[in-house]
């Protein structure tokens, strides 16, 4: 599957608007911990390797590391299967050896870990719509992200007129927004950030 998404701020009476006529899905709380290199190479690529119960990786759609060439919506695709997952991370798939120790063996270490408290809703059966409060030590952060998700990547183009009509249609500003680790590091891991900002990753002007 392809994840086509858009961040947005959304203020509480922006919220209700929205939601009132949307299917509230469920409300979660979970936590996230993101892995790199200590060089940052997975992060610099545009690569996002997380556990949140099992092993997740997000890599950009484009080939050339920019996610977009619009560079408030983000096109991921994402990866569950910890085999496929390994593979594409050119790790060793030795007898006996889980993802986790191949990832500590080739120097991969938590950078980042964060708790999200989630209400996901469903608007139209198009937009998924999450609405997060995200926490860490010294970290509060809320922030709006609405997805279309597509199985085949000749739809995107329809996936991202989609997105910008919703944005039309409730009026919210054509902004670009930090995801949630990319705020952290804004805040609390400037050489991090920095190096995000001079791969392309991230445009240093977030909100």
């Amino acid at each position: 599957m392809f994840e086509i998404e858009r961040k947005f701020r959304c203020p509480d009476a922006l919220q209700a608007r929205i939601t009132s006529t949307a299917q509230l899905l469920g409300v979660t709380t979970f936590s996230d911990t993101y892995f790199d290199t200590a060089s940052i190479d997975l992060t610099r690529a545009d690569r996002w390797l997380r556990r949140r119960g099992g092993w997740e990786l997000k890599l950009p759609l484009s080939g050339d590391g920019q996610n977009s060439n619009d560079d408030r919506i983000d096109r991921y695709r994402e990866i569950a299967d910890e085999e496929v997952i390994r593979a594409t991370l050119g790790l060793p798939n030795r007898n006996g050896i889980n993802l986790e120790t191949a990832l500590a063996d080739a120097g991969c270490i938590p950078f980042c870990s964060l708790t999200t408290r989630r209400a996901k809703y469903r608007l139209r059966g198009i937009y998924t719509l999450d609405f997060d409060t995200v926490t860490a030590p010294g970290f509060f952060y809320q922030v709006a992200e609405v997805e279309v998700m597509v199985s085949d990547p000749d739809a995107i183009h329809e996936a991202d007129t989609l997105l910008d009509n919703f944005i039309r249609e409730y009026n919210i500003p054509q902004t670009r927004v930090s995801g949630k680790v990319i705020e952290y590091l804004r805040r609390h891991d400037p050489a991090h950030y920095a190096a995000l900002v001079t791969a392309g990753v991230v445009k240093e002007a977030q909100t």
